[in-house]
């Protein structure tokens, strides 16, 4: 960044007048002149401070610098705007150990075309890999850099944390997300998405289905695939759907919707489905039939592939669960049912992992331990007592996916026999029945 000042353009001076700061600081140090005592009152920057001047044609560039590495580019002069216009619409992508994905996600966004200012927000949550790197590189020479504010985090803050930390920095009306292993793969995506919901002022949220990756190879999946033409989801509907009912990258939020979160987001392990309840309460959730983003599965740091440890999951769902209930009574038992379906869903599929490496006993504990979050569910009952009676977690894996995963294939199996039976019924039925030349036999036949 050092050697970089002379080159900037007079625009980009306007621009880049912050590169480390986050939105909000920037919009603080641009409305008071750069001083030494602005930046050692924050606690961020407490320390030793250098500072530095680097001219450019009628431009004064004043660099600070602070204990921590983090620095800023400040034009000094008084006439040059104070703010640049708000965006329409700001993107959140947090990162963590994304090296091999993050410029992928990054110039995704930056190759959208749009009619509205937009505005991409990076949070680095202090990843050991090469991540921030890769990212410095890109910005370094990407002719949009002016787009991005990028936050390096020098601690690690946790996936939560870093997620709520960006969203806080968003300026537009409207947030979208992209995380840093996921992608946009259309660039009329952002157009297309605010476009519709401009046409449904009613909604707050929206989303699309996404083609899935396996790594960097791409699979013949598309997730999300709801409906065959453009709707409106009810809440109802996108609660009982589930975290995975819409792909983070395929939401967009309106900032309003998003600041009635409670307490209890920034206490649970993920943000995705609380985003989605919230977004969808007022006006329902519209759903847009394009596939116009990926999700990545398999990757080395996906949310997913940390799950792969029993002891990992139990502590996630214990955490995911308690922050549905709270939810739901912020929500004051509206969808009290719907909810139970997520935690039931999860429960499933730990409790099947349960009998399957630890055996019975260890099933029957975790059951007895988790009674106040299934004491309703019959189907909860049904799958605990035929894995005493059979100790078999293949035999209920198979049970559940039949009744309860894709309940619809046995309804069709079910009637289907059922007409088989009718079928059969009605030709033994004409086997017996004698002809109309003896009317004593038929008197009898009837009768019977």
């Amino acid at each position: 960044m050092e050697g970089k000042a002379a080159g900037f353009s007079k625009r980009a001076s306007v621009t880049h007048l912050v590169r480390s700061q986050t939105p909000k600081e920037q919009r603080e140090s641009c409305t008071n002149p750069p001083n030494r005592d602005l930046y050692m009152s924050s606690p961020s920057h407490q320390g030793q401070h250098q500072h530095s001047e680097t001219l450019h044609g009628k431009y004064r560039f004043e660099k600070h610098r602070f204990n921590d590495g983090e620095f800023c580019l400040q034009a000094s002069n008084p006439w040059i705007p104070k703010m640049k216009p708000r965006p329409l619409v700001s993107v959140s992508m947090i990162t963590y150990q994304h090296e091999n994905y993050i410029k992928d996600a990054i110039e995704s966004i930056l190759i959208q075309k749009t009619s509205f200012d937009f505005e991409l927000i990076i949070s680095n949550d202090n990843s050991p890999d090469n991540t921030h790197s890769v990212i410095e590189a890109l910005l370094r020479q990407h002719p949009k850099r002016h787009l991005v504010h990028y936050i390096h985090h020098k601690k690690n803050l946790g996936m939560m944390q870093n997620s709520i930390h960006n969203l806080e920095n968003c300026n537009g009306k409207y947030i979208a997300f992209c995380e840093g292993d996921d992608a946009w793969i259309d660039p009329l995506k952002l157009e297309t998405q605010i476009s519709e919901m401009l046409k449904h002022p009613g909604c707050d949220l929206s989303f699309h289905p996404a083609i899935v990756f396996s790594g960097k190879n791409k699979t013949n999946s598309i997730i999300s695939l709801e409906s065959h033409k453009t709707r409106i989801f009810s809440a109802s509907e996108v609660i009982k759907g589930g975290g995975e009912f819409c792909p983070t990258a395929s939401l967009i939020i309106t900032k309003k919707a998003f600041t009635k979160l409670p307490q209890c987001f920034k206490e649970g392990p993920v943000g995705d489905y609380f985003i989605q309840i919230i977004g969808s309460l007022r006006g329902g959730a519209l759903y847009i039939n394009k596939t116009m983003s990926l999700y990545r599965i398999h990757t080395e740091c996906s949310w997913n592939s940390t799950l792969n440890q029993l002891g990992k999951k139990i502590k996630f769902f214990e955490s995911y669960s308690n922050a549905i209930l709270k939810f739901d009574v912020f929500l004051k038992g509206r969808y009290s049912k719907e909810m139970q379906t997520e935690i039931c869903k999860h429960y499933k599929d730990i409790s099947l992992l349960m009998l399957q490496k630890h055996g019975l006993q260890e099933f029957k504990l975790f059951y007895k331990k988790n009674t106040h979050l299934h004491k309703d569910k019959i189907q909860i009952k049904l799958l605990y007592y035929i894995g005493i009676l059979t100790r078999s977690s293949t035999v209920l894996r198979i049970i559940n996916r039949i009744l309860f995963m894709h309940p619809n294939i046995f309804k069709r199996a079910l009637k289907k026999i059922n007409s088989i039976n009718h079928s059969i019924l009605k030709d033994t039925s004409k086997m017996h029945q004698p002809s109309n030349s003896d009317p004593e036999a038929c008197e009898v036949w009837l009768k019977n």
